[in-house]
């Protein structure tokens, strides 16, 4: 399918920065784009009734033009909806407040659209900062590791694991604008976007990393109860005649919700959600959520008083190990 060429009087690549209350990193993001090496470009900052500082940042940024759209506090999904209908550019490069771009994101991601004028986006990797924006490490994230996917893809490939990460990914606007745009009733309307454009066009992987994903304590991906019904609605959405492959998703989602619940749990009640989840995994698909790694966490979550055979087996031989924290975290129900 040939896209529409670029309009004369248009911007480039409408930059698209999301934001709710992030003012102590929008600097720091809107910095990396003022130092992008591709230059043709608008930024739209869709704020979602922020009640920080964050305008007045933007305030700092006149060279750039920030048009600073807020309103009413209405969700990701519909800010992110409200600042598309503000975009202006041939291609849109979407952008969270408390993440960064290296200088060459833009010019590497628009030279992948150029060279496959089929494909409606064009993704790379990413890198983890703390909070201070700090490299955790000087080594991209498992995603550049490994060959991610470029060309037609099945779309449903994108449900277990989200590849395309939305602050790496740069998309044609008329591709977004023909599918009707984001599915506001979807937290994860994002991934959802994704989902419906690999559905038709190909996509391109830069086999890059340049974006610094900033990773600290308010992170969304943190409320794991909420994430966990975002996942669950999607599958609802995209795998209605598929449900074979719906419960075996839903089961792992809600396993991989209780093991992280169980990794930063600091309270009974926590643990009491993720036993939960883990419950409802097994019912939904036990050889998706019972596999070796998992048995102690698995045997300690469900056995209740017939704990002791587990915590033997972490004192004496899971104290390097993995589940070592997830262990741990699961003697608070048996204080």
């Amino acid at each position: 399918m040939n896209m529409r060429t670029e309009h004369a009087n248009s911007p480039r690549v409408s930059v698209l920065i999301v934001n709710h209350n992030y003012g102590r990193f929008l600097h720091d993001s809107l910095a990396s784009v003022r130092a992008q090496t591709a230059t043709n470009y608008e930024v739209v900052v869709a704020d979602d009734g922020s009640t920080d500082d964050s305008s007045l940042v933007c305030d700092g940024f006149a060279d750039l033009g920030v048009r600073f759209v807020t309103g009413k506090h209405v969700g990701l999904a519909r800010n992110l909806e409200r600042g598309l209908q503000q975009c202006n550019g041939t291609f849109v490069a979407f952008l969270s407040a408390d993440d960064r771009w290296l200088p060459d994101h833009l010019a590497t991601c628009l030279t992948a659209l150029d060279e496959h004028k089929e494909a409606a986006i064009a993704y790379s990797s990413l890198l983890t900062i703390d909070e201070s924006g700090d490299l955790v490490s000087a080594k991209p994230s498992v995603r550049v590791a490994r060959s991610l996917p470029s060309g037609k893809i099945d779309p449903n490939d994108l449900l277990p694991s989200q590849f395309i990460p939305t602050q790496a990914a740069v998309v044609r606007r008329d591709a977004i604008l023909r599918i009707g745009g984001f599915d506001t009733r979807l937290h994860y309307a994002e991934l959802d976007l994704f989902i419906r454009l690999a559905g038709l066009y190909p996509i391109v992987y830069t086999s890059r990393a340049t974006v610094e994903y900033r990773s600290h304590g308010s992170n969304l991906s943190r409320d794991h109860e909420k994430a966990l019904a975002a996942r669950l609605a999607l599958y609802e959405k995209h795998l209605a005649t598929s449900p074979q492959l719906r419960r075996r998703l839903a089961a792992r989602a809600y396993a991989k919700t209780a093991y992280r619940q169980l990794r930063t749990a600091t309270e009974r009640a926590s643990v009491v959600r993720a036993r939960r989840n883990l419950i409802r995994a097994i019912r939904l698909d036990p050889r998706t959520t019972i596999r070796p790694l998992n048995l102690a966490t698995l045997g300690a979550a469900l056995l209740g008083g017939a704990f002791l055979p587990v915590r033997s087996l972490y004192e004496n031989h899971l104290a390097r190990s993995r589940l070592k924290l997830a262990v741990q975290r699961l003697l608070l129900m048996h204080r």
